[in-house]
């Protein structure tokens, strides 16, 4: 756990060139305390086996989505898909040794298991873990094929996709 006033320093290593950092994240709408323990106890577990992935990280960022369902009630429409989920869950494992390379994707998957409802996974699309459908990623089959046509206009050649081929 760390003080409000030193949260930024938890990630500011996550954010440094270099290194091996694979991740994966969930959308949430609310947060089960015995799930964040679990995911406390995987990282713990984690970092005592492999000393060198100490910088890696179990975060739950919190959001108001207060204003966005505000805005999507009224018509708003926006690319921002899971309005209603206020919570992220990332998991980042943080590493130079490429032979943790199973442990850590291992940990990463392990725990984005731990919260991720039952009813399904919603994922935010930057944190990617690979393997997600497109509506885990974009929210729901209309969005993907308004996103498709708007591809097909500004990116025919399909250069901006990360993890999620749309043409």
């Amino acid at each position: 756990m760390i003080s409000a006033d030193r949260l930024n320093e938890s990630v500011d290593e996550l954010a440094v060139f270099g290194g091996r950092k694979p991740a994966g994240s969930v959308m949430l709408k609310d947060l089960d305390a015995k799930a964040v323990r679990s995911c406390w106890n995987d990282y713990s577990s984690f970092v005592k086996v492999n000393p060198s992935a100490k910088q890696s990280a179990v975060v739950f960022q919190v959001y108001d989505v207060a204003k966005s369902q505000e805005l999507e009630s009224l018509g708003g429409e926006s690319a921002y898909p899971h309005r209603q989920f206020g919570i992220v869950a990332l998991v980042v494992a943080k590493y130079e040794d490429a032979h943790l390379d199973a442990a850590a994707g291992e940990f990463v998957d392990e725990t984005l298991q731990v919260p991720t409802p039952k009813e399904g996974k919603n994922v935010y699309s930057n944190i990617s873990r690979g393997g997600e459908t497109l509506e885990e990623l974009f929210g729901s089959a209309e969005r993907v094929e308004r996103l498709r046509e708007i591809k097909k206009t500004w990116d025919s050649s399909n250069q901006f996709k990360g993890f999620a081929s749309l043409l």
